[in-house]
């Protein structure tokens, strides 16, 4: 960990990198910045019939003991706050990876061919407020506001009956 003036802060832990700095806008506030990004190295499986497989960048449907496991994820964090508010937006992004389910015509003449899913990127937004002592709470509740998924993004269509990976992605769409 680097401390200068503002906060800066470095950590690199088990292939995951986080990169922060902190620092202040004057009466307008306090600003947080981070950046976090995940990268595998390797994933090795062991298949039932004693195959090795490098699970890195797949769905590892085609085997019995893996879980999709895309190369890397990242998070952006821009953070502000003032007194007793305070607001932030996180990017998140999740790697395509390949799909090695057998490709279903069936499945294609719905959802299209997809043997290669997308990557995904998604931005949640959060208000925060911190309320003053009153007669029947003490000081420091919270009241929060967010949205995720602001955009309202679909998650990449994977060839399955749902068409979307419920390991990796939400298809839920934007929740309040």
């Amino acid at each position: 960990m680097i401390s200068r003036e503002g906060h800066q802060d470095l950590i690199n832990q088990d292939n995951a990198l986080r990169v922060g700095y902190d620092f202040s806008i004057g009466d307008a506030g306090d600003i947080r910045t981070s950046m976090g990004l995940s990268y595998t190295l390797s994933y090795d499986l062991i298949t039932d019939a004693g195959v090795k497989i490098d699970g890195v960048g797949s769905r590892n449907n085609g085997n019995s003991v893996g879980h999709p496991l895309p190369e890397y994820k990242a998070n952006f964090l821009l953070g502000w706050s003032r007194n007793r508010h305070a607001a932030s937006a996180i990017v998140r992004h999740i790697a395509g990876y390949t799909d090695d389910t057998p490709q279903s015509a069936l499945r294609g003449s719905f959802i299209d061919f997809a043997p290669e899913t997308d990557p995904m990127t998604t931005v949640d937004l959060q208000y925060n407020y911190q309320m003053p002592e009153l007669g029947f709470q003490s000081e420091g509740t919270v009241i929060t506001l967010g949205i995720k998924n602001a955009a309202n993004k679909r998650p990449p269509l994977v060839n399955t009956d749902s068409a979307f990976d419920p390991f990796i992605r939400d298809p839920r769409g934007r929740m309040f």
